[in-house]
This record gives C-alpha cells, structure tokens and sequence, in this order.
C-alpha cells in the first residue's frame, strides 16, 4: 500500500485525531489528570498509526533495517496502553483513587513495554531473520493478553456503573466490544490497522460523551446539576420514586469566618459523604449554593430511609449537617407538589435542628452562669 492509500484508507481516522487534538489541547472542560491521559491516548494513537505505515513499509522490503525493531516497539508496546487509558479515565475519577490505584493498574503495561524492548537481544516477543522474515516470540501473546486484560477490567467497571450511570456503562461495553472485534479480526484475518481505527473512535466518542456531561454536573462538586435534575425527573415520571430534599447547615458561617474556599472544601466534603451512604441506583444533584436534591427510582421512603440516617452519621463524622425532608412520587401525581413537599418537610427539620442547637446554647450558657456563681461564692467565703 503506498502513501497516498494509504491516507485514502485511514482519512476518517486521521480527521478524527486531529479534531480531537484541537479540542483537547484548547478546552479546559476536565480537570489536569484527564487532559493528561487524553493528551497521552492521542500521542498513543499517533504512535500507532505510523507503527502500522511502517510496519506496511518493512514488510515490502527485502533486508532487515535495524530501526524495524523500534517500529515493533510501538507496535506492541503502545497496544496495550491504549485500553488503560480508557480505563484510567473511566476508573479513577477522584484524587484518592488515582493515589491509591493508579501506578499498580499501570504495571502490565510497563512489563509489556519492558517485554518489547527486551526483544532486540531476547527475541521473547518477536525476532526478524537476515531476510526480513518476522517471527512470533514464546511470549509473542504478553500485547495481546495485556489489552485484553484492560479490556476485561473496563468491560467490569462497565457493570460496576450500570446502577449509576447507564449511558457511560453502556459506552464502556460498545467500546470493549468494538475493540475485542477489531484485535480478533486483524490478528486472525490479517485485516491491517482495524485496532488504530476502532482505538481512534473510541477514544474521539469517549471524549465526547464526557464533554457533554459536563454540562450535567456541577462544576465544583461534580454531582449532578439543576438542568440535569429536572430531566430525569421528567423521565422518572412513569414509575415510583423518592424525593428527598437537603439543606446543609452553617455554610454561610463558614464562608463568613474562613472564606468562600473554605466553604467550597466542605460543600465538597458533604457530597462526598451522601454520595457514599446513597444506594446505587440514587443520584444526587446540586440544586443551589447548600442546596441539594436525590432522586431515588422505584424506592420507597421507608426503602431511602437508612440509607439517608447512614448519610447523616457520615456527615456528623465529618463534622457537618444537613437538615433533610422526604416524599414520595407515584404515578400521576404532580412533582412539583411532591418536591414541595419534601422541601417543606425540609425546612420543618432545619427549624428543629436550630431550635435543638438554641436549646443546647441555653443549656451550656446556664451552666457556665451556674460555675461562675459557685465560684464566686466561694472567693466570697
């Protein structure tokens, strides 16, 4: 295949990467760690893409040029990258995952990589003869089987998201079933550079799904926003669900006393509390400054109604509170009386839990009052 064939065959491909070039190297929708990797799976798809060109290229010729080993080196080394930047991207969302688990995910990769490199003098992976002739190492098997694992724990975070996020899980199934397809059909059949191409796609249409949803979620806390709410509860509407409305107490004070990055720190700390103690299938939106709603499908208020008093120790743990109303929709009824009643069974338990800390206050003045008396009386005898 020459060079303008070459180009012919793969010019979706090639708009597609230098589209997603563009996007990623100008917009700043994500934060650093997944710019990061998308940045490394374009580099990745370019190093694959001139990987198979050149392999096209060797494999016309007659002698063995000393550089077609580095070619194999990125053939095979970056093949099994590519997965695990899909599934870094899908698996570590929060900075403590990505401490936590990041670099021990990353160790096939880097064993693969060290495999291929090692092929020049061990010929584990691949060998060429003086003719040119390429030849299967005894460890030929590490690339593919490195992909495939990463395949095989994207395809399970696929599943471990299908309670919380559908759209995404099913994403992450099209996208292992489309790249399973294409390394099967071009390892058995010969089928040259489906793996770049079906790579290229995925990462282009991952890219976009995950823009777009930032336009669902809050940019400080990442939940769910208003817009988002709205639309699923429109669509929720045909079944039975629970409402359940939340103020988080003494955000003001905080913003007032420490500042307003102080209070964003704690709104943060809040989310990350409900979203631990709420069921899967539950989401949580940020509704307004210390305002927050869940929606919580075919769940009852009884259903929701530990999983709420769970939130509520984490929260206290944390030292936090938020005062919480809940109801419930049925079928035909009218949600935005629903949502009221939940927001005015809201404000009943924030005027109690006030009245509650008034009360406590009282309690601790009158006896500080009472110490002081006794002491007092004492100096006076």
């Amino acid at each position: 295949m020459d060079i303008t064939g070459l180009i012919t065959n793969n010019y979706s491909v090639l708009i597609m990467t230098g589209i997603l070039v563009w996007y990623i190297f100008t917009d700043n929708s994500f934060d650093r760690y997944t710019l990061l990797l998308f940045k490394l799976s374009v580099v990745g798809m370019i190093l694959l893409f001139v990987a198979d060109a050149l392999n096209l290229f060797y494999e016309s010729q007659t002698v063995l040029y000393t550089s077609r080993y580095f070619e194999g080196i990125f053939y095979y080394g970056v093949r099994g990258l590519m997965p695990y930047f899909v599934f870094t991207i899908a698996r570590f969302r929060t900075e403590k995952e990505r401490t936590a688990g990041r670099f021990l995910w990353l160790l096939p990769a880097i064993v693969n990589i060290l495999l291929c490199i090692s092929s020049y003098w061990t010929h584990l992976i691949w060998w060429f003869d003086d003719a040119n002739g390429f030849h299967r190492g005894i460890l030929n098997i590490v690339p593919f089987a490195v992909a495939g694992f990463y395949l095989m724990a994207l395809i399970f975070r696929s599943i471990i998201m299908m309670g919380s996020n559908k759209s995404e899980s099913a994403l992450l199934f099209i996208i292992f079933f489309i790249n399973v397809l294409s390394t099967v059909l071009e390892t058995v059949f010969q089928w040259r550079m489906l793996i770049v191409k079906s790579t290229t796609i995925s990462i282009f249409v991952y890219y976009l799904f995950l823009y777009t949803q930032t336009y669902n979620r809050d940019a400080l806390t990442n939940v769910y926003n208003r817009r988002r709410f709205y639309l699923d509860a429109k669509s929720l509407q045909h079944g039975y669900f629970s409402v359940v409305s939340m103020d988080m107490n003494g955000l003001k004070q905080i913003n007032d006393t420490w500042g307003h990055h102080a209070g964003d720190k704690a709104l943060i700390a809040c989310c990350s509390c409900m979203r631990k103690a709420l069921p899967s299938r539950a989401k949580l939106y940020r509704i307004g400054g210390d305002e927050f709603v869940v929606l919580a499908p075919k769940m009852t208020k009884k259903q929701i109604g530990p999983a709420i008093q769970t939130m509520q120790e984490n929260l206290s743990q944390a030292g936090y509170t938020v005062a919480c109303g809940i109801a419930e929709y049925q079928p035909g009824d009218d949600f935005e009386k629903v949502l009221t009643h939940s927001d005015q069974r809201m404000y009943q338990a924030k005027a109690m839990m006030k009245a509650r800390e008034s009360l406590e206050t009282a309690k601790r003045t009158e006896r500080y009052s009472d110490s002081l008396r006794v002491t007092a009386g004492r100096m006076v005898k």
